[in-house]
């Protein structure tokens, strides 16, 4: 009976070790994708330093900054003789955003000088009453179907954003 019992707990307690090797395996890759995910942050926070930089520093010369930026920042990942460097390249677009209006939260006479037509204002206008999410970009009125082919076509798309609040709930202005 207490050899039964023996290999009965021993049974047990390998499943455990299985399940428990199982769980640290995932563990491990979670913790690598993390990691992964943490450098690819401070690579985009980096570059965007950088395009900020060269573009304070092309105004400083009187030259207009670039739209596009390639920036090579080095990543430093551990090795067995220190940290070893690997050159990652990171590319940073710059949009002028001022003066256009934001097509989340511009009234329908706004929108309507500036060359939508009436019944996408209008078809916009209910959308965002009735609860729909804020516009990720000014395509967005194509794809969800506000705006026909046509319409969308003869839209001056320079003249509207979708970035101008900094709170959704509260937005102090339409106008960027």
């Amino acid at each position: 009976m207490a050899l039964i019992a023996a290999i009965g707990m021993l049974v047990i307690f390998a499943m455990l070790g299985t399940a428990y090797i199982g769980y640290m395996s995932i563990e491990f890759d979670e913790a690598g994708i993390y990691l992964h995910e943490v450098r690819a942050r401070n690579l985009a926070e980096g570059g965007v330093y950088a395009a900020i930089g060269d573009a304070r520093a092309a105004i400083a010369r009187g030259e207009v900054p670039q739209k596009q930026f390639d920036v090579v920042l080095t990543e430093y990942r551990p090795e067995a003789t220190g940290p070893g460097g690997y050159p990652q390249k990171v590319r940073v677009s710059l949009a002028d955003e001022s003066a256009r209006v934001n097509l989340n939260f511009a009234p329908v006479p706004v929108l309507r000088a500036l060359g939508l037509p009436e019944n996408a204002a209008k078809a916009l206008e209910d959308y965002r009453a009735a609860g729909g999410k804020p516009l990720a970009n000014v395509d967005a009125l194509r794809g969800l179907g506000l705006v026909d082919g046509q319409a969308f076509r003869g839209l001056n798309r320079d003249l509207f954003t979708v970035y101008t609040a900094s709170d959704p709930r509260q937005p102090h202005s339409y106008l960027n």
